[in-house]
């Protein structure tokens, strides 16, 4: 793989993740932040 006009990149400073609260929320998506964080992506 190539890059391909990467004078046209944007810059993105990383990855978001939007939920609706902490109060009821699901195992798996705490489970998953838990291992985005432990990763050092956030």
């Amino acid at each position: 793989m190539a890059p391909v006009l990467p004078e046209w990149w944007q810059s993105f400073p990383g990855p978001y993740l939007y939920y609706s609260g902490r109060r009821h929320m699901p195992a798996a998506l705490r489970a998953f932040i838990d291992f985005i964080r432990r990763e050092g992506a956030v």
